[in-house]
């Protein structure tokens, strides 16, 4: 798709022949990578701002002072910067009609000659990527902080996400499945609480980044019921879950994640890994390890799906109770599963 060609608007000052041949030179400038919207954007029926102010330091841009920046909600429409250092100024906008001169930077200005902040092309770059209307920008200085570390850009379209800035250390990533996880920690101080096996996955305490969909993969693939106490698996087990949960963990990754509704990556684009889901989303659909049986749904507290196994898993839980207790008779089993699927017959997968 090739960028649209728009008319230049009324010129009110200069020379309408250069501004024009500006223009073509920008339009003939190669781009690395287009994302244009085939249609009309969506008009948001909410107006954003942010849930509290946030403060970022470092050294100036042009001077070897330290500056300050405050990113702080508010209920005016568009992005403001103040100047905390000019008492008796208003904050201006960020717009083109505040554009004092682009020479080596884009600097705004408005009113006092001192009431400017330079290197404002970052703070425009913000806005596009944010996706937030409504800002106020609070500097100490009109030399923006110079960060040397680069950026990081989150993507959160289910509004769940918080960041906070701490100094990592080693205990901030034990509980990290694709880093340096500490088993026998996790072993001795999260594996014999007294709760279900798929709440205890889901805990970011207890595991980072495990939600629902993976949560539910995951024990399918590890033929454990997710409503199994998790104070009842031996050490094998949990070795079975985390092997499989890395296995899926990786392909999800490879697979650019799950698009779920309108989930989207960073350029955009819908993942592909929902394509190997095996139970998560399958509602009335025959379970791919037994082949014939339908599965049930269980809810909890939320509502939020918590059984994601086919009927054997509930058989094999009672069966297990029954030896744990000292029977032998699967007739219980047996039972449940003619009954709740129909056919009287122990799934291939359930032997």
């Amino acid at each position: 798709m090739s960028a649209p060609e728009y008319e230049l608007g009324r010129v009110v000052a200069g020379d309408a022949a250069a501004i024009a041949a500006a223009a073509v030179r920008m339009r003939d400038q190669p781009v690395d990578l287009e994302r244009l919207h085939d249609g009309p954007y969506p008009f948001s029926k909410w107006h954003t701002t942010i849930g509290s102010a946030q403060s970022a330091s470092g050294h100036a841009t042009f001077s070897p002072r330290n500056s300050t920046l405050t990113f702080s909600p508010t209920r005016e429409d568009g992005w403001w910067i103040r100047r905390t250092d000019q008492k008796e100024q208003f904050p201006f906008k960020v717009s083109v009609r505040n554009v004092w001169t682009t020479a080596r930077n884009i600097v705004l200005r408005c009113g006092n000659p001192h009431n400017y902040l330079r290197m404002v092309e970052h703070i425009v770059a913000l806005r596009v990527g944010m996706g937030v209307d409504s800002l106020l920008i609070e500097t100490d200085s009109g030399d923006p902080p110079l960060f040397d570390r680069g950026n990081l850009d989150l993507v959160d379209p289910r509004r769940f996400a918080t960041v906070r800035v701490v100094h990592a250390g080693r205990e901030s990533l034990s509980n990290d499945l694709m880093g340096r996880f500490d088993f026998r920690n996790f072993m001795q101080s999260q594996a014999g609480r007294r709760i279900h096996v798929k709440t205890l996955l889901m805990d970011p305490k207890a595991i980072a980044g495990i939600g629902n969909i993976y949560a539910c993969e995951i024990l399918h693939a590890a033929g454990i019921s997710p409503l199994r106490p998790a104070a009842s698996l031996g050490e094998s087990e949990w070795k079975k879950i985390f092997r499989q949960a890395r296995r899926i963990l990786r392909k999800a990754i490879a697979g650019r994640g799950t698009s779920i509704s309108e989930w989207r990556d960073l350029y955009g684009c819908p993942g592909e890994n929902q394509k190997e889901l095996k139970v998560y989303g399958r509602e009335g659909e025959d379970c791919v390890r037994c082949g014939g049986i339908k599965r049930d749904e269980v809810r909890e507290g939320s509502g939020a799906r918590k059984e994601t196994q086919s009927p054997f898993f509930k058989a094999s839980v009672i069966h297990w109770r029954m030896r744990l207790l000292g029977g032998t008779s699967p007739t219980a089993a047996t039972l449940l599963l003619i009954t709740s699927a129909g056919a009287p017959r122990t799934p291939s997968c359930a032997r």
